[in-house]
């Protein structure tokens, strides 16, 4: 296994070298097994981060190229977040309230909607699917967003309103086109701008353009996806930019978001939301929405757009966070979270899809490294 060059300064942020030596080699472990084809880690604490570890191959042939501490993966869900924080930033600007009905912005959706206010679809409650019915399909056709979005509009809900938590991607997609609407910007645009550029995230997009594809990782794709070109590897997906899983990211980059968020909003002067907002986005908000029932409250968290930890679910940031800790899983592999009980905050990005387990395995060990 692979020593870590920089375990002196692991100490320095109270993290005991060994541990930490240890979770980086689970994760090198997964690696040279074969388990995943590549992955990298970056982890910190408050202000102070450490040097990136990256273990194994950008591409999925023997030959490919090595990952970098710097190579860019496709993140999936950990876009969510992103999506989320932009309707923070617009209700810090007046623009719009968490208890404003979704229809006021989007007239289009149908009356059996007519309930769904942004906070459900903050957190996961609103009804909606995850996925459209004829998702493949559309898919399968190269559809723009706005096909997408005209489903969305028409699909029938799953459960009324406010009464069950059920993951929602189509709800993600909502926001962000509430965000096009009252800011006038798409939410690549967006994003690039108020969030990515203030925060030095480089090598942060919301669906490529110009970008370097040799930079970027591929995804280890199930055998009914190889060839299709639609798949996560593919140009169309590449570009599209769904603001439910099309970022593209580096592990330097999202722990930059991840510090901005643990410091009140601010990172280097760059002052992305307030010290009230930040805090609001990373509560659990489910016991505040009435008509959710009891077994629902308990046996789920959500912040605004992220993920909490609960006790008995360990997929992604395994068990020793705090309740106050949150974050996001990605279905392409990753896993990224901050714990302001500790300061300390990770990002796992590798290219092998349906690894929660594992993901939260490697999150247990980098948690238990901290000491001090």
């Amino acid at each position: 296994m692979t020593t870590y060059p920089h375990l002196e300064l692991a100490s320095e942020i109270g993290l005991c070298p060994d541990r930490f030596q240890k979770a980086l080699s689970l994760l090198e472990s997964f690696v040279t097994s074969g388990q995943f084809t590549g992955a990298c880690i970056k982890i910190g604490r408050n202000l102070r981060s450490l040097p990136p570890a990256a273990f194994g191959r950008m591409r999925l042939d023997d030959a490919g190229a090595k990952v970098h501490p710097d190579t860019i993966f496709l993140i999936a869900s950990p876009t969510k977040p992103l999506t989320c924080i932009a309707i923070a930033m617009l209700l810090e600007r007046g623009l719009l309230t968490l208890d404003q009905r979704a229809d006021h912005f989007l007239p289009e959706l149908t009356e059996d909607k007519k309930d769904i206010r942004l906070i459900h679809l903050l957190t996961h409650t609103s009804g909606l699917p995850d996925m459209l019915p004829n998702n493949a399909e559309l898919r399968a056709a190269h559809a723009s967003l706005d096909s997408f979005l005209e489903g969305i509009y028409k699909v029938p809900l799953e459960f009324p309103t406010g009464t069950r938590v059920q993951y929602q991607s189509m709800g993600i997609m909502l926001l962000a086109e509430i965000a096009r609407r009252v800011s006038g910007m798409s939410l690549q645009d967006f994003l690039a701008d108020e969030v990515f550029s203030p925060l030095g995230m480089k090598d942060s997009f919301l669906g490529r353009r110009d970008e370097d594809p040799a930079r970027i990782s591929d995804v280890r794709l199930p055998d009914s996806a190889v060839g299709l070109d639609w798949n996560w590897n593919s140009e169309y997906w590449h570009k599209l930019g769904v603001p439910w899983g099309g970022m593209f990211s580096n592990v330097g980059d999202y722990c930059r978001l991840l510090q901005m968020m643990l410091n009140g909003g601010e990172l280097e002067g760059a002052r992305i939301l307030s010290p009230a907002t930040a805090d609001l986005m990373i509560r659990n908000h489910l016991p505040s929405l009435p008509a959710l029932p009891d077994p629902e409250r308990r046996g789920n968290s959500w912040g605004l757009g992220w993920m909490k930890p609960r006790v008995g679910w360990s997929s992604y940031f395994g068990d020793l966070l705090s309740t106050r800790a949150f974050g996001h899983g990605g279905a392409s592999g990753t896993s990224v979270w901050a714990d302001p009980a500790t300061g300390l905050f990770c990002s796992i990005f590798t290219n092998q899809p349906t690894i929660e387990r594992e993901l939260g395995v490697i999150s247990n060990a980098v948690a238990s490294s901290l000491v001090d």
